[in-house]
Parts: C-alpha cells; structure tokens; sequence
C-alpha cells in the first residue's frame, strides 16, 4: 500500500474507530525506570505496540489513540506513538506549566515525574522536580549538546539508538525529560 493511503488509513481508523485504550483498568501509581541501553521504561520498550502502554493504565486525555499521545498526570508521563503505531517517544513532566501535549498539569491527579535512569557501566540516576543542571553534569558528565531557545535550556545526552534530551526554564527548574528513540533532530 503507498506510503499516502496507509497514512490515510491510520488517521481514519484513528479519528473513527473506537479507542482501544476505553476499557484499559485505572492508572497506578508506580515508580518509574528507564534503561537505556534496552531502551525501556519499566519494561515497555521504545519501539514497541502502544497496547504495551496499558501497564501504565488508563490513559487521562480523553482520545489518546487518535492524537498519537497517551498522557498519565498521576505519573507526570506522556508516551507518543507514530503512524505505525509503535512507541516513538516519552515525556516525563516535572513542572507545572511545562506545555505537555495532554496538557495534563491541569488535571487535578497531576503528580510530577520522578524517574530513575540506569545508564551504561551499572549507573543509576534518580532526577525529579528538584534536580538541576549542576546535578545532571555531576550525574552524567557534560552533555553533548547545550542549548537555549526562547530562555529555555535543553541539554542532549545522546547514547547508542536513544537520547536524552533535559530542558530547563530561567530559573534552573528541570521542566521536560524527553526519552526518544535516535538521534536529536532525526525525522520519527
């Protein structure tokens, strides 16, 4: 099938069908970890079907199927899907105010993130609303890339098939951990 009439078919089956996501059970609070050498969040690998997602429970936007984001405020956690259906990316909340696509920080059940990250050579990184740049270079080196747009920071460790991207308002306050599959700037 063209690469056009499958898109099509997706955003139909999408708009139209019925979301699969309905009649998943209510989220849990859990603790969250990401591998990154297996590409995981506790256990749901970047990659694979959205169906994993349901061990994260009910999704709180109301569509996340049809708008390709499955957002959970009791986490602070979003999780983006491509045409394909598969897990191209997570974003982990700290802030409020951070803009999340769900915008779930206006849910009432909004938590925000707290995630551990185990990194190559067995170490693990904790980082939450509290942590800061300054934490991040003792925790993890100096990032590959640094940046600022529109004064907001955003640090990219990149690792083998994902990076790590941390971005930070004026006043050093950790607002959006992106956990995505490739390289910075490569097309999902």
């Amino acid at each position: 099938m063209p690469s056009v009439l499958k898109d099509l078919w997706t955003y139909l089956r999408r708009s139209i069908g019925r979301d699969p996501a309905a009649d998943w059970p209510s989220a849990a609070a859990v603790s969250l970890v990401f591998d990154v050498t297996r590409r995981e969040l506790n256990g749901v690998p970047l990659g694979g079907s959205y169906a994993l997602l349901r061990w994260f429970g009910r999704p709180g936007n109301p569509r996340p199927f049809r708008e390709c984001c499955f957002g959970f405020p009791r986490l602070g956690l979003e999780a983006y899907l491509g045409l394909d259906d598969k897990i191209h990316g997570f974003a982990c909340i700290f802030t409020p105010g951070a803009l999340s696509a769900t915008e779930m920080e206006a849910d009432p059940e909004f938590s925000p993130c707290s995630i551990e990250l185990r990194l190559p050579a067995d170490v693990r990184a904790q980082v939450g609303p509290g942590t800061t740049r300054a934490d991040l270079a003792r925790l993890l080196g100096e990032p590959e890339q640094d940046g600022e747009k529109e004064g907001l920071r955003t640090l990219i460790y990149p690792y083998p098939d994902v990076y790590l991207g941390f971005q930070f308002d004026r006043e050093d306050r950790l607002r959006v951990l992106d956990l995505e599959s490739g390289s910075p700037g490569d097309p999902d």
